[in-house]
């Protein structure tokens, strides 16, 4: 009987074992959880064009939520009719996140689409319906987009040349312990307590020289037609189809993210940032950059709406 019971004792211990292990095996990491949330924010739509929300608006269309993030002076000047001003600090977010409704779809606004698609990625990740408007106002009308609606038009040199991406050993992660939303809000505002710019101009890029790792979210095809020199190939499907990448990049460097116009280098610098990197997006990318390294010029960058901006009281000239 004392054999039996001292069998059944071990067995036992060897099934807790067992499933403790296979507990730890498929914890998932901090890191982990950040990857599969943004994941899932970058899987549906997640964009809007200007001529798509004039028609929204115009059908007088109740379930959209429009907010701007521009300054209170620029949104006295002209908006996209029916915008709610909004500032959000991310580092002490809440606030603002209780005067969103979760049960519309959120057009975020800006002066040129730049900010509104840092909003965006953050705010699904949060679980909210969001879609950028592309080129912010400078899409809608750019009479009122503000400054540096649009590049500079600079010509400086391209190159078709590959740089190495230098890939590292992953840095270790502790397991999660908490929700999705806790995670994103945590790792969101331990970076942005730091107030470092968002994004940065070519010319304090430069001025990194070593410090800093360029990459480019350009499509393997547009990057062996030109890019950026010295950029590394990181396409934008790498964030949604091979993430892990995202952990091995050096930590060593400054992560400077460029791609077309400065929208999708918005959102990967801050997905990096939430992974613990000290990560930049590059003002207007590769349009700003040399505009003829496009293959076909985006048309994006010839827009010419002109619909309706309403404009408050406060302002004057």
């Amino acid at each position: 009987m004392w054999l039996f019971n001292v069998s059944i004792i071990g067995i036992a211990m060897l099934l807790a074992f067992d499933h403790a292990t296979q507990a730890c095996a498929s914890e998932e990491t901090e890191q982990e959880q950040i990857l599969r949330i943004s994941r899932r924010a970058l899987a549906d739509k997640h964009s809007i064009t200007a001529a798509e929300l004039q028609k929204i608006i115009t059908a007088k269309d109740a379930s959209y939520f429009i907010i701007s993030l521009q300054s209170p002076h620029e949104f006295a000047r002209g908006h996209i009719p029916g915008a709610n001003l909004l500032k959000l600090d991310y580092a002490h977010p809440d606030s603002a996140l209780n005067l969103l409704p979760r049960d519309k779809i959120i057009v975020v606004t800006d002066p040129n689409g730049q900010q509104s698609c840092q909003m965006t990625i953050f705010l699904r990740e949060l679980g909210y319906d969001a879609r950028t408007l592309l080129l912010g106002m400078a899409g809608w009308n750019k009479e009122f987009a503000g400054t540096g609606a649009f590049p500079e038009g600079r010509k400086l040199p391209l190159a078709n040349t590959a740089t190495p991406l230098r890939l590292v050993p992953p840095q270790s992660s502790k397991a999660s312990r908490q929700s999705d939303s806790d995670n994103i809000l945590q790792k969101t505002r331990e970076y942005a307590s730091q107030r470092r710019p968002v994004s940065i101009s070519h010319e304090e890029l430069a001025a990194m020289k070593d410090d800093a790792l360029l990459v480019s979210m350009q499509s393997p095809e547009d990057y062996a037609y030109a890019h950026i020199p010295g950029a590394a190939s990181l396409p934008a499907k790498i964030f949604i189809d091979d993430d892990q990448q995202l952990l091995q990049l050096p930590r060593d460097k400054k992560i400077v993210v460029a791609c077309y116009i400065g929208h999708y280098s918005n959102v990967g610098a801050m997905i990096l940032n939430q992974l613990g990197y000290e990560a930049y997006s590059l003002d207007w990318g590769l349009a700003g950059w040399n505009i003829s390294g496009f293959k076909n010029q985006s048309p994006l960058l010839q827009t010419d709406h002109r619909f309706p901006a309403e404009h408050t009281a406060e302002y004057s000239n």
